[in-house]
């Protein structure tokens, strides 16, 4: 009776079965059986489809869309190898690699007679796939027009010989030339005669040379959503599949080249890379499978890298949750995964590919109840919905600080957390109030306002590290850790501390309302550099040093009758600081875009006890005057949001920092300093109303597509069409890369190339034409004329360092130093900036930002 089942599934979901293009009844079903069929036959054959829907408890609509997608590339025994694998929980098979000879000629492959034999015992389609990542120089011979009808012959032959299924495409890279097209098309019309499958592999740096006319042929791609950096790459470690790497890929196919979501199967892979001294050294240490994360490292199974021995390097893979993830993103997004490949999978309890077969089968199910993937709808909503405000430069006016937060709780936003720092009006330290602090009426006035929109103001007041506002005082020397770096507070320093920030915290509680007061205690880089405090490194470590003192502050907190908030770098680092803490202390978890395990082992904080708060950011490394990384962000709100509330974090704070926190002293003497400057100032907050929205619709618990946002943003708020929002994003985002000591930091590119792309996007930037929200589209059109302005100078700059720089070149690079038009960019920043910030800020914020221009200037012009 199966048999006709089988026939009949074939006919009503289209060519290959695979697809569910009419995707029909099980009424009509039976009415398509051969009419010669007895009642009782049909009555039977009706059973079986009723049991086998309740047997496997979804949808076959669901059921027949899903594709999961492998491929097997066996170097030894393949029919051996393919045992190990459960096909059950396979829908088609990726035999790797089968390619001509440079003659066009295949090589028989005995054991691809069992592997059908095998394949098809399960209902397996098995296709052959030619190419491979690396290049294959005959192919370009032969794709001609003078081979390639006979190359398409063999191929066919071959197919017909094993009787395989289809043949996926995976030409990569050069092997994608100009007679691609032509190759892929021939391709097509000889398997569609035979109801075969064509497909194909598909990569991101390729993607363009993808004609329409050659996609339109594939019944559906395998989306190569890997590979975004490797051990190719050593100037730029980091994970080579992020989830932002998956979304973004699925919205370029969908949304960019037309491609219907059940033709898009979402790329995962069971492998991953190393980067750093140990993988440079020991090619062992370059590339990890799946099984061997879990044979090597036992208890890494939940995250996506390992730190490797005494700082030897970082392992990045895809781990149990990302795979979770990005299966139930496909599910939403796509047809199906591909696995690259099925060998590397474990075997046992913690299989990805079991992983994968549960994950989808469980959101087929909440999808055919009208719910969504769990990534979506996991955990409650955060109690705390916060945004950070960092007012160490750039403070903002009062006005503008009100109008902030009307927005903010126009949003849903319950939480404020302010890093006043200097510009608050301390009480009993006056001294430590910096010229822009606001009256303490000002400050009490603000509070109530925000009260009076439900929304809870916590002082953030750093009494451990970051301090250098207070330390640069010589009233507070005695408390500092080292007298060059007055960046952190020695915390053998007890009575002193417990003095100071006593008379802070208790300044800080009376003005606000709130049950919490953070008190920081992140990035202590000097912990344990004073001789006391090497010392009591020696005797007990850095984590009892660093939490004796951590609990100082928790318990002066905790006696003023607030909760403690502490930044959670450090305790991750160090877990033991953890012990001692009051049971009161809440640890925020800040992420902006990097593994869980960052900081250090991430379980141990989640077994704490502690409640936890989650915090991305908006402008953070390498954010400056002349670049924003706004895929970087858009990508932290996308998964960090959602991961959070999977982990069950209890509130989430978006934190927009205007500068790094890290200062340069300028000395009078040896030991008298006149003042600090802030390292890496940031644009203003102003300009970044397009992140903050993302924000608030991450985090009201909506799905979270940055392409689809980025678009959507665009059309409701600038008035732009699909075209032109397209066009938009692709301006903001191009080339973001930073340089360091005269290199492009993250790509082969050089000064002139990344100005040339900086120069495009600036051109397309000012090309567009939105039909409101004039204003606010000017802060992109200003950030990309800086980030020209500044990429210009880099460009004078490494001409003046070429070894062949003679004072001949003097004045050409001069003229084209003083054809950077410094002062009306001076004016653009000053007219979009002057509601929010004070003038002599905008005058200090045009004056540093031009400073490295008009230096180099006076050195070429030699004027006395």
């Amino acid at each position: 009776m199966w048999k006709p089942l089988s026939r009949l599934w074939v006919q009503t979901t289209g060519t290959g079965g695979y697809g569910g293009t009419r995707n029909k009844p099980a009424s009509f079903c039976v009415k398509r059986i051969d009419k010669e069929m007895t009642f009782s036959n049909k009555r039977g054959l009706l059973k079986q489809l009723v049991l086998a829907a309740v047997f496997f408890g979804i949808s076959v609509q669901v059921q027949a869309r899903f594709k999961v997608i492998g491929y097997i590339w066996s170097r030894g025994n393949m029919v051996a190898d393919l045992k190990k694998v459960d096909l059950t929980k396979v829908t088609h098979l990726n035999i790797a690699f089968i390619n001509p000879s440079p003659e066009g000629e295949f090589t028989d492959l005995p054991a691809l007679d069992t592997v059908m034999a095998i394949a098809r015992e399960h209902h397996v389609k098995v296709l052959m796939s030619c190419g491979g990542g690396r290049r294959h120089a005959y192919y370009a011979r032969l794709l001609t027009d003078e081979h390639r009808n006979q190359l398409i012959s063999n191929f066919i032959a071959y197919l017909d010989k094993y009787q395989l299924d289809g043949i996926d495409v995976d030409l990569e890279g050069d092997d994608i030339d100009s007679n691609y097209e032509a190759f892929i098309v021939g391709l097509r019309k000889p398997l569609s005669r035979r109801k075969k499958l064509l497909t194909a592999a598909v990569a991101w740096w390729t993607r363009e040379r993808m004609t329409d006319k050659a996609l339109a042929q594939f019944d559906f791609i395998n989306i190569m959503a890997y590979d975004k950096t490797g051990p190719w790459k050593p100037e730029n470690p980091g994970q080579h599949s992020p989830m932002s790497y998956a979304q973004e890929h699925l919205a370029y196919w969908h949304k960019e080249r037309g491609l219907k979501k059940k033709r898009l199967n979402l790329g995962l892979p069971f492998y991953g890379y190393g980067f750093g001294e140990l993988p440079d050294a020991d090619p062992l240490f370059r590339n990890i499978t799946w099984q061997e994360v879990l044979e090597k490292y036992p208890g890494r199974k939940d995250f996506d890298e390992i730190v490797l021995p005494e700082n030897g390097g970082t392992l990045y893979y895809n781990g149990i949750s990302t795979i979770r993830q990005k299966t139930e993103l496909a599910v939403k997004e796509g047809g199906g995964v591909m696995i690259w490949q099925l060998l590397h999978d474990s075997f046992n309890e913690d299989s990805l590919l079991d992983l994968i077969d549960r994950t989808w089968k469980a959101s087929g199910k909440r999808r055919q109840a009208g719910g969504q993937p769990s990534a979506n709808t996991a955990g409650d909503s955060f109690r705390v919905k916060g945004f950070h405000l960092d007012l160490r430069i750039q403070v903002m006016k009062m006005q503008a600080l009100k109008d902030f937060v009307l927005k903010l709780s126009k949003n849903g936003i319950n939480t404020l957390v302010m890093e006043w720092e200097a510009s608050y009006p301390y009480e009993k330290h006056r001294i430590i109030s910096s010229r822009y602090a606001y009256s303490r009426e000002e400050v009490r006035d603000f509070i109530d306002y925000c009260e009076s929109l439900h929304i809870d103001v916590i002082p953030l007041q750093q009494s451990f590290g970051h301090v250098e506002y207070i330390l640069k005082h010589p009233r507070y020397k005695e408390l500092r850790e080292d007298q060059k770096d007055y960046s952190q507070v020695n915390p053998l320093k007890e009575e002193l501390c417990r003095a100071l920030f006593t008379d802070l915290f208790k300044d800080m509680a009376a003005m606000h309302k709130s049950d919490y007061l953070h008190i920081g205690g992140d990035e202590t880089y000097l912990l344990g550099h004073s001789e006391e405090s090497k010392k009591k490194v020696a005797e007990v470590g850095k984590g009892r040093l660093y939490g004796d003192y951590l609990k100082l502050m928790c318990d002066i907190v905790v006696s003023l009758g607030k909760r403690p908030v502490v930044w959670a770098d450090i305790a991750l680092k160090y877990p033991d600081a953890l012990k001692s803490l009051p049971k009161e202390t809440i640890f925020v978890d800040w992420n902006y875009g990097w593994a869980l395990d960052r900081f250090g082992d991430h379980r141990k904080l989640m077994e704490s006890g502690f409640e936890i708060w989650g915090a991305p950011s908006i402008r953070s490394q390498p954010d400056n005057y002349f670049i924003t990384q706004w895929d970087k962000h858009f990508n932290n709100i996308g998964t960090f949001i959602p991961q959070a509330r999977q982990l069950g974090y209890k509130g989430m704070v978006m934190t927009s920092w205007s500068t790094s926190g890290i200062y340069s002293p300028v000395f009078e003497s040896s030991t008298d300093m006149i003042d600090l400057y802030a390292i890496r100032r940031v644009y203003p907050i102003s300009g970044f109303n397009m992140l903050i929205d993302a924000y608030f619709k991450a985090l009201n618990g909506s799905d979270f597509n940055a392409g689809d946002f980025i678009r959507d943003y665009a059309l409701t708020h600038y008035g732009l069409d699909e075209k032109d929002a397209s066009a938009f994003r692709k301006a903001i985002c191009s080339a973001p890369y930073e340089i360091n000591q005269g290199k492009v930091i993250g790509a082969a590119l050089s000064v002139k190339q990344l100005l040339d792309s900086a120069q495009e996007a600036s051109s397309v930037l000012n090309a567009l034409r939105p039909q409101k929200g004039k204003n606010e589209f000017e802060h992109y059109r200003l950030m990309a004329d800086i980030r020209c302005q500044y990429l210009r100078y880099m460009l004078a700059e490494e001409q003046v360092n070429a070894e062949g720089f003679r004072v001949e070149d003097a004045p050409r690079i001069l003229k084209q130093l003083n054809a950077i038009h410094t002062k009306k960019l001076d004016r653009r920043f000053i007219k979009l900036n002057k509601a929010v910030l004070y003038p002599s800020e905008l005058i200090t914020e045009n004056e540093l930002r031009n400073s490295r221009i008009e230096l180099l200037k006076e050195k070429l012009s030699g004027e006395k």
